[in-house]
């Protein structure tokens, strides 16, 4: 008997694996699905979800468990009659001599879902954002450890020359030097809320980076200290 792989599957059919009946189609519209990492943005939502099993590559036969999910106030589905195969343990399907009868979204709730996935997209965006400020906010404090300021490499701050963190009533400021031709992971972190305004501070760095810190004529530091409102940051190489 010919060996049945995912690639040599029908074009629609039911798949029973591990306790569950997966509909097999590349032709059927399906709900939209997230991460499992977004469960608590679906229920904050009241967005109805399930848990499924999605097909990541067929090449590959890669898998895992997602949330499909819909609008709640139009969800139909309708039965599907289909042949059905089991997954073997070798990877290898089997055709069980049968079809198998289930249900599927029809394609009202598929649309309906589809509009709803557009708002769930931008709620998802805002998380993430949120998330990485929350890892910004932590490096930034990490670094500093209780200092004015501190010299430091980041690769995961944003390409940005400035970039403030407003966060549990701290606030901290993140300079970057730039030049025409210079693109440098060494940043400077400032804790706002210990500066004096119109005072001095220092700002120890190492002796390789001293002059991409203070900048030619030292524009730079004259820039950053306007920014961070004091007089004069003094560049200590160390």
């Amino acid at each position: 008997m010919r060996e049945i792989t995912r690639a040599s599957l029908p074009q629609k059919c039911w798949i029973f694996k591990k306790g569950r009946y997966i509909l097999e189609s590349v032709m059927l519209p399906e709900l939209p699905y997230v991460n499992l990492e977004y469960e608590s943005i679906l229920k904050s939502n009241g967005i109805p979800y399930r848990k499924t099993l999605k097909v990541l590559n067929s090449i590959l036969f890669s898998e895992k468990e997602v949330y499909e999910y819909w609008n709640p106030e139009v969800f139909e589905e309708k039965e599907l009659t289909l042949p059905l195969f089991a997954r073997m343990p070798d990877g290898s399907y089997k055709y069980c001599e049968k079809n198998y009868s289930g249900n599927v979204p029809t394609a009202e709730t598929i649309e309906a879902a589809q509009k709803t996935q557009e708002f769930l997209e931008q709620e998802m965006f805002n998380y993430n954002q949120i998330l990485r400020e929350v890892q910004h906010y932590k490096f930034a404090k990490e670094k500093l450890a209780d200092s004015i300021a501190v010299a430091c490499i980041s690769t995961n701050t944003p390409y940005v020359s400035i970039y403030e963190i407003n966060m549990n009533h701290e606030r901290f400021m993140i300079l970057r030097p730039w030049s025409c031709i210079d693109f440098s992971d060494w940043v400077a972190i400032f804790d706002m809320n210990k500066i004096v305004q119109n005072g001095y501070i220092t700002l120890q760095v190492p002796k390789h980076i001293a002059g991409l810190v203070i900048g030619q004529g030292g524009t730079n530091i004259k820039a950053w200290s306007e920014k961070i409102g004091v007089k004069k940051i003094q560049v200590i190489p160390i």
